[in-house]
């Protein structure tokens, strides 16, 4: 399609136009607005939103001022027909903007803005995804040690860890899959980087279920 662009929200974020090479003529302003709209229910937010995300340190009609003059430009950058706005909210057209399929990597990898509403949504977006990949992985686990994959239960609850350092589940399960046949001295060597985490950044110690677990553990080793 002529028209059409590509946005990358995981890892550094990029605009692609339509022959696939990026977007390089893009304010730091504009890329955010594309990106929080790409996020959101129907890829549109109202004006207001936008106002106070992006432009909270000026007053209303100065903040209303920048983003019409934001939308200017992103209008001649952007294909004709991607970008759409009225009076009350701004919009991607589905049917001219692609976003790639999600990966492990942080949304908007390294994306710094002088905003506070952005910087803040842009964490909670983050850890929402955190959590996700969390769950996802658990679940992962949880399916691979039912049915006795043991190597595919070790390597999805050590993923499920690096999306939470502090899981006790992950830590666990990680355990339950190392004694079903999987990497013991590894499990237990993750364990112990674990258990230290708990202590120097938590300041508390690992659960007994998970004690129990890493002890029943050594004593097969």
């Amino acid at each position: 399609m002529a028209n059409l662009i590509t946005l990358r929200l995981n890892g550094p974020f990029e605009v692609l136009g339509p022959d696939g090479v990026p977007l390089r003529d893009l304010s730091k302003r504009g890329q955010a607005l594309l990106a929080y709209i790409a996020c959101q229910p129907g890829m549109a937010a109202s004006r207001s939103v936008l106002m106070e995300l992006l432009w909270s340190d000026r007053s209303r009609e100065q903040a209303s001022a920048s983003l019409r003059q934001e939308l200017s430009r992103l209008r001649r950058s952007l294909p004709e027909d991607v970008l759409m706005a009225d009076r009350s909210a701004v919009r991607l057209s589905g049917d001219h903007t692609r976003i790639l399929p999600d990966e492990s990597a942080s949304v908007l990898e390294g994306f710094d803005i002088a905003s506070h509403g952005f910087e803040e949504w842009l964490r909670n977006a983050r850890h929402r995804k955190l959590d996700r990949l969390h769950e996802e992985r658990l679940a992962q686990a949880a399916k691979a040690i039912e049915s006795g994959d043991a190597d595919a239960a070790q390597a999805a609850a050590q993923a499920a860890l690096e999306a939470d350092a502090a899981s006790e589940q992950a830590m666990q399960m990680l355990l339950r899959a190392a004694a079903q046949g999987g990497d013991r001295s590894a499990a237990l060597a993750r364990l112990r980087r674990f258990e230290s985490f708990l202590s120097e950044e938590l300041n508390i110690a690992v659960l007994p279920e998970t004690k129990a677990l890493a002890n029943a553990l050594r004593q097969e080793s």
